[in-house]
């Protein structure tokens, strides 16, 4: 860190990693940071602050990914997929367990494809550049106004494909053992690879006020756009396939895990009389995507991730679906365009939190030096309670997107206490309660 001059400071950092299990070892992470202030006299504070900066950083292929390649190489232990109904009639499902099941040579027999799972040969650790410029002003009347602008780019992250998946145009239901495939075995192989790319530019504008000791207010309100090919970013391994292992063009889409727009309003407030400590906190999302399949394996890879089309009115009634989100086609032909990748809108998000604590002295009072006040009582006892989501309002999660399913479109469950992109602490989103009591000594 050099203080260059007394309103101007330069930070300069460089890690490394190094991670055994992948290929990737020169993960030089470079960051350089600094903040400015206009000049003014030495025994000033300055009434504005400008920082900026921009880094390096680096997400790890998770041990899991690691362990699972290792399990399932076809060797070690065997995954197979079967869809022949002359080998699932046979397995009986009872309250005593499943009996019946087929033996791995029974599968064998049957050609029923095996699942293998590969950590690429050149995965490479996922890279993620952030640029960053603070703006931060006193204003009148003790406001402070802070504007954020940040740029999230990531590359080498991670996403799945079937490597073996038959070659487009080469698949025929009838006859699945037809298929041509790239490696000379009919088993499905799962790659994990560093192909994919995230892009988010987002603004904050924030304003804080210090009312009095006791009373304090903020409001953050951010908007932006994140836009990835793959969901499998920031350590989740959730939807890493695309649509067809051949052809990723239609995956760049909007992320489902940041919504575009989100609102905070909190403070303190403490009311001296009932010693109360009062602690609001709002949170507003807007809506998240999420995508649209058509739960059909039309191209033979062992995945349900196609995407349907717009309906025509040429489209069979077998192959039409009718939702809110419009008409599509369950089986577009070979060419005919696809809907992008996320296309759905999920629900929005809301929720008023509130905390309230009072603090009660514990112990005998000792005795005040002339003149002053009684002084403070050695230990103390303070009684907290938090309420999230105060309204209880229903802040539902993500929809089914399987147009297949009956629940298409629906919510079957509801959205964290804090909303996307937030860690979720306990139970989902209905009213919760927690107390806690802290002594201190």
């Amino acid at each position: 860190e050099w203080r260059i001059r007394p309103n101007f400071s330069l930070t300069l950092g460089l890690r490394y990693e190094r991670q055994t299990n992948i290929s990737s070892n020169l993960n030089f992470a470079p960051r350089v940071f600094i903040a400015w202030s206009p000049r003014t006299s030495p025994n000033t504070t300055p009434k504005m602050v400008i920082r900026g900066g921009v880094g390096v950083f680096y997400d790890r292929l998770s041990e899991r990914v690691a362990l699972v390649a290792e399990r399932f190489d076809g060797v070690n232990q065997t995954d197979f997929r079967v869809v022949d109904p002359a080998q699932l009639d046979l397995v009986r499902f009872s309250f005593d367990g499943v009996s019946n099941a087929p033996t791995a040579a029974d599968l064998s027999g049957f050609a029923s494809p095996q699942i293998v799972r590969r950590v690429a040969d050149d995965f490479q650790a996922p890279t993620l550049v952030m640029a960053v410029v603070n703006f931060e002003r006193q204003l009148p009347y003790k406001f402070t106004l802070v504007a954020v602008a940040f740029n999230y780019s990531g590359r080498h992250l991670v996403r799945m494909r079937n490597i073996n998946a038959p070659l487009p145009g080469t698949f025929d239901p009838a006859f699945p053992e037809n298929s041509v495939r790239p490696f000379p075995t009919n088993s499905d192989i799962y790659s994990y690879e560093s192909s994919a790319t995230f892009n988010d530019t987002r603004f904050f504008l924030g304003l804080r006020r210090q009312v009095s000791r006791g009373f304090t207010l903020f409001a953050n309100f951010g908007i932006g756009k994140g836009m990835t090919d793959t969901e499998c970013a920031f350590g989740s391994l959730v939807s890493c396939f695309p649509a067809n292992s051949y052809d990723l063009s239609g995956e760049y889409a909007p992320a489902t895990f940041i919504p575009n727009r989100n609102f905070i309003l909190g403070g303190n407030f403490t009311i001296p009389k009932l010693k109360l400590t009062l602690s609001p906190f709002i949170v507003a999302a807007s809506s998240r995507p999420f995508n649209i399949v058509t739960g059909r394996d039309t191209n033979g890879d062992g995945l349900f991730t196609e995407r349907p089309a717009f309906a025509t009115p040429a489209t069979p009634a077998a192959d039409l679906a009718s939702t809110r989100f419009g008409d599509f086609n369950l089986n577009p032909q070979p060419g005919e365009p696809v809907i992008t990748r996320n296309f759905g809108d999920g629900p929005s998000f809301f929720s008023v939190n509130l905390g309230v604590s009072r603090s009660f002295g514990v112990g005998p009072a000792p005795r005040s030096a002339p003149g002053r006040s009684t002084a403070e009582r050695p230990y103390s006892l303070t009684f907290s309670a938090y309420i999230q989501n105060l309204l209880n309002r229903s802040n539902l999660g993500q929809p089914i997107g399987n147009l297949s399913s009956p629940r298409f479109g629906e919510s079957t469950a509801i959205a964290g206490s804090f909303g996307p992109g937030t860690v979720i602490i306990g139970s989902g989103g209905n009213r919760r309660i927690q107390f806690q009591l802290r002594f201190n000594f």
